[in-house]
């Protein structure tokens, strides 16, 4: 092979993975938003079965109702089963619907009124955090504040 050749197909690969990659990312994001919102709607289905059967929403979520592993995909697997338990009422919602390494609580849970939210990663917006928040935990929050 001459120089040229081997260039042009270094090009060519160069060009393929430019356009592969980021499709890739996407997917895969988009996957892990869809297994994190079933992962929510299990565990909702596990909390009313508990209510049902013993009035009661139960003090803690037990782990084997999740179905990863890693509870939060997103997380570090430090703080994947972190979780803020809350005792407000009228709480429907975290406060806080991203975390990060200064917020390591990945989910959020209100065993007052049964209310289990997941965080997300923050995005590149505002908008865009609260989209995916009301994605994966199928909720219809209108801020990033909103609790109720």
């Amino acid at each position: 092979f001459t120089l040229i050749e081997l260039v042009m197909v270094i090009v060519i690969i160069a060009a393929l993975s430019a356009i592969v990659v980021p499709q890739y990312r996407d997917y895969a994001f988009e996957a892990n938003a869809s297994a994190m919102a079933s992962t929510v709607k299990s565990v909702r289905s596990r909390i009313k079965t508990h209510f049902s059967e013993f009035g009661v929403y139960p003090n803690a979520l037990d782990p084997n109702w999740f179905s990863r592993p890693l509870l939060n995909i997103w997380a570090s697997p430090v703080n994947a089963g972190s979780m803020w338990t809350s005792t407000l009422p009228i709480n429907i919602y975290p406060s806080d619907k991203t975390f990060n390494d200064s917020s390591p609580n990945t989910m959020w849970y209100n065993r007052i009124n049964g209310s289990f939210c997941v965080k997300v990663p923050p995005q590149a917006s505002t908008s865009a955090s609260l989209q995916l928040f009301n994605r994966v935990n199928q909720t219809e929050a209108t801020t990033m504040a909103q609790t109720k």
